[in-house]
């Protein structure tokens, strides 16, 4: 029996070694081996290679050297792999394979990429004659390992091949040469993926979904690193596409959509929504779009962003998007009315405003190379306003951009390059005036920014009390009324104003100030080498015309200056409506001629020469006058005409001066000297001569008087102090002059 036994043993093992040499020598090589590589290119269209195919008592069926080519260039390359079969699956024209051994297999792609899959085990059910059914789960070696896992069908009449393929662990770099056209880099962080693979007639279509976690892209022009990538994403042949992602960009939370079209010509587009702060955003467009907004900036504000751009993405990329703002405050950098400077080719904007920007809400529409807004509203000075405008070119801006309020109402439209700032127009109007400017600014020298602006304003007097809120006071006493227009052109150094070029003239057909009417007013001026020169200004009013001329020394530390006055035919009756004496009985026709020189801001060294003259004059009832009529003449004097008045006078030591005063009525003389001063005290010594040829005759003692010193000469000396609006008065009498009168009266001449 045990000699039986071990010749049954060696009988088994010499057919096993016998088959075994006939399934390596004969049947594998030379059949099986061509039907595998004829199957396997009729499944791929490809042409395929097989070294050898052997079988082994403990290995089963093993491959060598299974390359599949794509040209010239073999994609896979399966170095050895062993599998072993149930042989009574066999009966039932059954495969199935219940462990396969790779021991080194290489899938190469385009661009090249090659992997090694270990600890593979695989899975065969042959469903003789219509499918191949597998399972497999392995190791893809990486950093770290991805994990594979796929079951599929091959099904041999039809060709067709389909696969459920899942991934674990898969590392965003490992797609790194595959976007080497599309400029992106997507790296860091895992994959886990479900694909669905199809294969017939030579093409592959895919689908399927994938979480993302943690992953970084980079690329992307101006907006650099979106970082901690975490989402959905669902692909196919057409490209990847997310509706649902989470990421940091810029430093900033954001919920964002995604889509990769067409891998062969790539299609990139994204959509992007954040909550942010504005202080960010103003750092953002600082450090990325080289934007310097010449303010701090608080507040939040909603963002949308969209980014699309084919390949390669550097160079087509486009960004836009807007931003929602809600209750924003700016407040500007220290005001000057230069324009900010320019670093490297940045925007830069005028500052205009000297107070901060409340309230602001609206909407901010934007791309990489623009900015434009509509109904954006804020508060200035709490006052409502609302704009809009456009900011066409980071580089070199072109801006439109337009305010409304209650009060103001502006339009502009002004192009900035390299520091130059050309205003195509600013026009508009405040309350009742209006103003129009053009021109260029010149800020490639911050320190001492340029000029050259022409404009024409057309100002509501009463408008000046609330846009020189400051001087309010002043201009409540003033009271100024009337429409003036201005025309200008300024050219120079606007921080330095005196020593720009100036050029302007006012004219108006009607103007008052502290209620003195003016009907028409006309005024030159000019500006340039350090000196201000007024070379005509002229006023008609109240029946008559005065022409003033003025110099001005700018350069100098004192600012000295020089003003002449031509008055003539002023009707002080009119003049005295306008005044706190309309009730009171003046009249007369005033010329003068005034010439006064002196230095900005100190009137103690005023100085100055003039004359005036009085005609048909009627001044009794002048404060200064009343007490002297009163002391001259018995009757009502109110009725005494000044058939002329006249005197010149000196302008110094904070005082005026004159010492030939001179009143000439048809019953009195009247002749001296006065001071005035700048404080309004007063000291005047007259002369008064009754003329006998009309002194009154009534009868009664002080006509008598009167008629005695007519007769006398002169009556006496009126001293006068005190102030112009309290005048003192003393009569000195001309004894001696009394006593020839009347000795002359009653012993005869």
């Amino acid at each position: 029996m045990k000699k039986k036994i071990i010749i049954t043993i060696f009988l088994l093992i010499l057919l096993g070694v016998g088959a075994t040499a006939y399934l390596n020598n004969v049947f594998l090589p030379q059949k099986i081996k061509s039907l595998i590589i004829n199957n396997l290119q009729q499944a791929t269209n490809r042409k395929v290679s097989l070294g050898a195919l052997q079988f082994s008592i403990f290995k089963g069926l093993i491959f060598k050297d299974l390359n599949i080519y794509q040209g010239e260039k073999s994609i896979v390359n399966l170095k050895e792999a062993s599998c072993t079969f149930l042989i009574l699956p066999l009966l039932q024209r059954k495969i199935i394979i219940p462990k396969l051994r790779v021991k080194e297999a290489e899938i190469s792609i385009s661009p090249v990429s090659t992997k090694t899959i270990e600890n593979l085990t695989l899975y065969l059910n042959y469903h003789l004659p219509n499918s191949i059914n597998f399972r497999l789960k392995g190791q893809i070696i990486a950093s770290p390992v991805i994990n594979i896992t796929a079951a599929g069908e091959y099904k041999i009449q039809e060709r067709f091949f389909t696969v459920k393929v899942s991934l674990q662990d898969l590392s965003p770099k490992e797609f790194s040469a595959y976007l080497k056209g599309t400029g992106l880099d997507l790296s860091e962080g895992l994959i886990n993926a479900q694909v669905d693979l199809g294969y017939k007639e030579n093409q592959l279509k895919f689908s399927g979904k994938s979480t993302i976690s943690k992953a970084k892209l980079k690329g992307l022009e101006h907006i650099g690193e979106i970082n901690n990538i975490n989402g959905e994403l669902t692909f196919d042949n057409s490209g990847v596409s997310s509706d649902k992602l989470n990421a940091d960009i810029l430093g900033i939370p954001v919920k964002a959509q995604f889509k990769l079209q067409d891998f062969k010509n790539p299609f990139l587009d994204i959509n992007i929504a954040a909550t942010l702060n504005l202080d960010t955003a103003q750092g953002i467009l600082k450090d990325k779009f080289k934007f310097i907004l010449p303010a701090s900036v608080k507040g939040n504000a909603s963002l949308v962003l969209n980014i699309q751009g084919k390949t390669p993405i550097q160079e087509n990329l486009q960004v836009s998007g807007y931003l929602d703002i809600i209750n924003a405050f700016v407040k500007p950098d220290k005001f000057t009315p230069a324009p900010i400077a320019m670093q490297g080719h940045n925007t830069q904007l005028v500052r205009g405003f000297a107070s901060s920007l409340e309230d602001i809400n609206g909407r901010v529409n934007f791309s990489q190379d623009s900015l434009s807004w509509e109904n954006l509203n804020f508060k200035y000075s709490g006052i409502p306003y609302k704009t809009r405008g456009s900011l066409t070119g980071f580089k070199s801006p072109e801006v439109e951009l337009a305010l409304k309020s209650s009060e103001l109402a502006l339009d502009s439209n002004f192009r900035v390059n390299k520091g130059l700032v050309s205003l195509v127009k600013l026009e508009g109007s405040y309350l009742n005036s209006k103003f129009s400017v053009s021109g260029k600014l010149d800020a490639s020298a911050p320190s001492s920014p340029g000029a050259d602006l022409k404009g024409e304003l057309d100002i509501d007097a009463q408008d000046l009390k609330k846009l020189f809120a400051k001087f309010k006071n002043q201009l409540e006493q003033a009271d100024p009324q009337g429409q003036v227009n201005v025309q200008f052109n300024l050219n120079g150094d606007i921080n330095d104003f005196k020593s720009c070029l100036l050029q302007a003239r006012l004219s108006s057909q009607s103007f008052s100030i502290y209620g003195l009417k003016a009907e028409s007013l006309s005024l030159d001026y000019t500006q340039g080498n350090g000196m201000a020169d007024i070379p005509l200004m002229q006023l008609s009013l109240y029946d008559g015309a005065a022409k003033i001329s003025a110099k001005m020394n700018l350069d100098s530390q004192n600012i000295p200056y020089l003003v002449t006055l031509d008055m003539q035919g002023l009707n002080l009756e009119k003049l005295k409506m306008d005044t706190g004496a309309k009730q009171e009985d003046i009249a007369g026709t005033l010329s003068s001629q005034v010439k006064i020189n002196g230095f900005y801001g100190d009137i103690s060294k005023l100085s100055g020469t003039g004359n005036i003259l009085i005609v048909e004059g009627k001044l009794w009832q002048l404060n200064l006058f009343k007490g002297l009529g009163s002391l001259i003449f018995a009757r009502d004097f109110a009725d005494i005409i000044f058939k002329e008045g006249s005197c010149d006078f000196l302008i110094k030591d904070r005082q005026i001066l004159s010492d030939n005063i001179t009143l000439k009525s048809n019953i009195a003389d009247i002749n001296g000297s006065a001071r005035i001063g700048f404080d309004s005290s007063l000291d005047a010594s007259l002369n008064v001569k009754i003329l006998d040829e009309m002194a009154p005759l009534s009868g009664g003692f002080k006509d008598l008087a009167t008629a005695i010193m007519g007769e006398a000469g002169r009556f006496g000396i009126i001293k006068i102090s005190g102030t112009l609006k309290e005048p003192k008065y003393k009569f000195k009498p001309a004894v001696g002059d009394i006593i020839k009168g009347l000795k002359d009266i009653i012993f005869g001449k």
